[in-house]
């Protein structure tokens, strides 16, 4: 499938080529992957439908609900555990509640704007909500990404995250999806990095989700094509 894509979309690469940037022609080649998905051209089985997958009613499909989905199903079994959906409904009062408690102890002095929120305010009620549901926070698919990356590259993941959530957005999604995945592969690439292992283990727990190992067969011949008309 991945073949036959790419050379379908060799004539866009060709129009684009301009930029000169590996990246953007990433993000254009996963947006048009993401459509593609959407209508259905992707084999998905009644398990990874949109419906289900993102629990909405307008059928965005959302890259990032699937993929926590996914992430935290597969560390569940392997723990010999199951996400119920008594856990789920758990876990979704719990968000609430936590989201409530952070904005009831927040301070004028804070100086945070009314509807933002922060990198850690983020991770606290997400880790809070998951540890009184009974949900291992080891299987959140954040958790190591903001325990390897920066805290500049947390808090622009954050923002853009919610901000593609809120807008519905499937480029702002796909484009952090590219940016996360790159810096975690730098990140597990480095040899001296006290991180390297964290990201390794990520990216191997990653690749047990089928769609992640479409995109990175994507992005691996993304830029082997960039390559080959580039130099």
């Amino acid at each position: 499938m991945i073949q036959n894509f790419l050379m379908k979309t060799k004539g866009v690469l060709m129009m684009i080529l301009k930029f000169k940037s590996i990246s953007i022609l990433i993000f254009i080649l996963l947006n048009i992957l993401f459509l593609i998905i959407t209508n259905k051209s992707y084999a998905f089985n009644d398990r990874y439908s949109l419906h289900k997958v993102n629990n909405s009613d307008d059928k965005y499909f959302s890259i990032f609900i699937y993929l926590e989905q996914e992430f935290l199903n597969n560390h569940m079994k392997e723990r010999g555990d199951s996400l119920t959906s008594e856990k789920r409904s758990k876990y979704q009062h719990e968000l609430k509640l936590a989201y409530d408690r952070v904005m009831k102890n927040r301070k004028e002095s804070d100086n945070i704007p009314i509807g933002d929120i922060t990198y850690q305010e983020y991770i606290n009620i997400n880790k809070e909500a998951r540890l009184n549901s009974g949900i291992p926070y080891e299987g959140w698919l954040f958790k190591d990404v903001f325990e390897v990356l920066s805290t500049d590259k947390q808090m622009k993941i954050i923002g853009e995250l919610l901000n593609s959530f809120s807008n519905k957005s499937l480029s702002g999604e796909s484009k952090l999806f590219v940016s996360i995945w790159l810096d975690m592969k730098e990140e597990a690439a480095q040899p001296a990095s006290m991180k390297r292992k964290q990201s390794q283990a990520w990216l191997e727990k990653m690749r047990k989700i089928p769609l992640v190992i479409t995109l990175e067969d994507t992005i691996n011949e993304t830029e082997k094509l960039v390559n080959e008309f580039i130099y």
